[in-house]
């Protein structure tokens, strides 16, 4: 089993979904991306360039947006990538969201801003890493990330998300300092243009359950376990699974 590592979307999908997970990830299946999710990767990257170095942020979107829209791995068609790319610009032309990520200030290491930085995991009996980059550590040291949704974020979703708990405790094992064990969310929406700043705080001890977990979903993988989705949610269905067509799609 060639497995170099785990990161927290991959150990997700193994909650959601084992054999999704083995389609991608140890037959190596190939799929294309939704437009929703290139959507999203180019509003993240937009940002993360203007965070970095300033300029014009409508003028780096057109820039990110074309490059995403170039690439074979996405299944646009004309009048979905004009339209998407108008609601992008629409989007980072907004006041409030300028205004909110003008608020977003990061931290300074070695002369450069600390955007996208790598954080590595180790838990006790899993023998690969768990590999992660964190958006942004601003400059009171929190770590936060970018997300794009259709509706503004509930105070209790942001804090239902276990994400940051990886990110906080790679972060421990660095040495790095931890106020208050909390995490941003910087919430971008498409519905109504807005901007949020959520924080989730966390205790120290969670890590534990996080450990415990990461260390029974190897053991899953280790020993070869990989049923299908259980269940009826959103995510089994032809709409929102690439491999569809491979496993419960084929007796539909």
């Amino acid at each position: 089993m060639e497995i170099s590592h785990l990161s927290y979307s991959s150990i997700s999908l193994y909650q959601r979904c084992p054999r999704k997970w083995k389609f991608r990830y140890l037959e190596k299946i190939p799929t294309r991306a939704s437009e929703a999710l290139a959507f999203g990767g180019a509003i993240h990257n937009a940002i993360e360039d203007y965070l970095r170095s300033g300029g014009d942020l409508p003028a780096i979107w057109e820039a990110r947006w074309v490059e995403k829209s170039m690439d074979e791995e996405v299944d646009f068609d004309a009048e979905t990538d004009q339209a998407l790319f108008q609601q992008g610009l629409e989007m980072l032309q907004s006041e409030e969201i300028l205004a909110g990520l003008q608020t977003v200030q990061p931290a300074i290491e070695d002369d450069q801003p600390v955007i996208e930085k790598k954080v590595v995991l180790t838990v006790d009996d899993v023998p690969v890493p768990v590999i992660g980059y964190v958006d942004i550590i601003t400059a009171d040291q929190l770590p936060g990330d970018f997300k794009t949704s259709q509706n503004r974020w509930s105070e209790s979703k942001a804090g239902q998300e276990i994400q940051p708990l990886f990110y906080l405790a790679a972060l421990e094992q660095e040495g790095h300092a931890l106020p208050e064990w909390s995490f941003n969310h910087y919430v971008l929406t498409k519905g109504k243009y807005q901007f949020q700043n959520l924080r989730s705080t966390f205790r120290p001890q969670q890590k534990d359950w996080l450990f415990a977990m990461i260390r029974n979903v190897w053991g899953g993988i280790e020993a070869g376990v990989f049923f299908e989705n259980p269940t009826s949610d959103w995510a089994c269905s032809e709409k929102f699974c690439e491999y569809w067509a491979l496993c419960r799609g084929k007796y539909a």
